[in-house]
């Protein structure tokens, strides 16, 4: 949207016109906040930018999850479907390898009993950042 960033709807179990023209769900967590923050005009500010951005957002092309549907699919189809789109729009610099990689046996290792260890049979991500080579 704003500053050349790239946004992708995924509407999961809630439908985009409810978010949209904020019905249902939204509607009423709208009204709370407000009914809330009525007498403060900074928060009453934030709500009204909110409105504003579910709006904008619910217009944007995206996906769409709903258990149940006709449309269904399975939810790991629909996750395979949003990488491939978001690893298309990005630059990704290439990984270098070096071909005949010594030394690093022992460092998975520890990587993999670091993750077995923190876990416990959830999905769990790492980031791995540094000088590449080193």
């Amino acid at each position: 949207m704003e500053k050349g960033r790239l946004v992708l709807p995924v509407f999961y179990c809630v439908d985009p016109s409810d978010v949209r023209h904020q019905k249902g769900r939204y509607s009423e967590a709208l009204a709370e906040y407000e009914k809330k923050f009525q007498n403060d005009e900074e928060n009453m500010e934030r709500l009204y930018q909110w409105k504003i951005a579910l709006n904008q957002a619910a217009n944007i092309s995206g996906y769409h999850f709903s258990i149940g549907s006709d449309m269904n699919e399975y939810e790991h189809t629909l996750i395979g479907k949003i990488v491939k789109v978001v690893s298309n729009k990005i630059n990704r610099a290439p990984l270098q390898v070096v071909h005949y990689p010594v030394g690093l046996e022992s460092r998975v290792s520890n990587v993999n009993s670091l993750l077995n260890e923190a876990c416990n049979d959830e999905v769990c991500m790492i980031g791995i950042h540094g000088t590449g080579g080193i």
